[in-house]
Parts: structure tokens; C-alpha cells; sequence
């Protein structure tokens, strides 16, 4: 689902991804009847195209300390406007990071899951740096 590579500018791509709504089986147990456990027929997979979430993959660890390391991939939600400690997907330069947000009037600080690792303070009107969203699902590679 990732892309190679991302576009210059990473909230203007217009197709979006393509995302699969999946039932729970209780719910389609609970709806259906248990049919003697068998849900063949019942799960249909309704492509929904989203616009308003992408995904990428995550580059360093220094998120591990939150169950996020490199290789996973995150979903990452653009409408959602991050509070204070919500983990973020940021855009600064070509690299994409994720990291924890907070706000401190007109400067962004992103924090590692890393105790001692150095805080990184950036300018919300500096050149380059775009947060790109919320991070609102975690998957990790079997």
C-alpha cells in the first residue's frame, strides 16, 4: 500500500488508497445466525476509497517504546488535528517520521518513545515541515 515514491507533496494526491471495510465475526454471527460457524457468503469486502487517510511505512525505531518500529506501517488520519501527546505522521524535508506532538505557542515539538533521546523543536511556519495527520492504526509484518 505504500508508495515507492511519494509525491512531492504528499495531501495532494487525488485518488486516495483504497481501503477494505471488514466485518468483525461477532458482528456477522450476531446478524446472520451462526449457520453452524460457517460465514462463507456473509463477508463481502466493499472497497471504500478514503481520501482523508493514507498509509506509510515507518523508517526508525525510536518509536518502539509505543509498539511502533521500523517496517510497520501506520494509517495515518489528514482531518484529524493532533492534541497534545497524539502520535503524528510529519513530513520534514524528504523524511517522513513519526512521532509524538505537542504544541507549545507556535513551536512543535516531536518526542520519541526513547527517554533519552534528543527532542526535536521545530517552527510551525518553518519551510518544509508539514504535519501530515494523526496516526490511527498500527500494522505490524507477520
Amino acid at each position: 500500500m505504500t508508495d515507492r515514491n511519494p509525491p512531492s507533496d504528499p495531501l495532494s494526491t487525488p485518488s486516495g488508497e483504497e481501503f477494505f471495510r471488514l466485518p468483525r465475526l461477532e458482528d456477522l454471527l450476531a446478524e446472520h445466525g451462526t449457520r453452524k460457524g460457517r460465514v462463507d457468503g456473509m463477508v463481502i469486502n466493499d472497497l471504500l476509497q478514503s481520501t482523508d487517510r493514507f498509509s506509510m511505512a515507518v523508517g526508525d525505531d525510536r518509536m518502539a517504546g509505543a509498539g511502533i518500529r521500523s517496517g510497520d506501517h501506520v494509517v495515518v488520519s489528514r482531518e484529524a488535528t493532533p492534541r497534545d501527546g497524539d502520535i503524528i505522521a510529519v513530513q520534514i524535508g524528504e523524511r517522513r517520521l513519526v512521532r509524538r506532538y505537542f504544541n507549545a505557542s507556535r513551536r512543535i515539538r516531536l518526542e520519541t518513545a526513547e527517554a533519552d533521546a534528543p527532542v526535536m523543536i521545530v517552527d510551525e511556519r518553518t519551510p518544509g515541515v508539514t504535519i501530515l495527520g494523526r496516526v490511527v492504526q498500527v500494522y505490524h509484518p507477520l
